[in-house]
């Protein structure tokens, strides 16, 4: 690991560390990131007030191995929400132009390809907040496609 990448984990550690004080997120550190597994609550916001809550749990991956065009240093936050099928590749790009942050792309996790929710942001320029409302973001939004896509949960 370069100096500039250990540096760029250590920041990331500490913004990690802060959006995750006080809240039920489980962290474990992974060799380029961590991963955050975050509660995602849907509450019942009809008149039956006996369905309460769902909570179901999203993965969040951060990692810090990825580079700009330019060469800047960049994090990039995503979540599994589909494993790869044809099937789902319609749907997919349709729901990518209504997503708040980041795109639906289909990448390789721990050896086999899932559509993922990803956003990306310069080492440099990123705050904690826009790390943190990206983070909560995919969480709900890759949950939600998942539950669209699979209707379950996938990891």
């Amino acid at each position: 690991m370069t100096t500039e990448t250990a540096k760029n984990m250590e920041r990331l550690k500490k913004m990690i560390e802060e959006i995750s004080k006080g809240q039920d997120y489980e962290l474990e550190e992974i060799e380029d990131g961590f991963i955050l597994d975050i509660p995602v609550i849907y509450r019942s916001d009809e008149g039956d007030k006996s369905q309460g809550e769902e909570v179901r749990r999203q993965f969040v991956y951060i990692t810090a191995n990825r580079k700009s065009s330019e060469g800047e240093d960049m994090y990039q936050v995503f979540t599994i929400c589909a494993p790869e099928d044809e099937r789902f590749y319609r749907s997919a790009l349709l729901l990518n132009m209504n997503l708040p942050f980041g795109a639906i792309a289909i990448s390789e996790v721990e050896g086999k390809n899932y559509f993922v929710l990803v956003d990306t942001y310069l080492v440099n320029d990123v705050t904690q907040k826009e790390l943190e409302m990206s983070i909560l973001t995919l969480a709900k939004a890759g949950d939600r496609i998942e539950k669209i896509l699979v209707g379950d949960d996938v990891s």
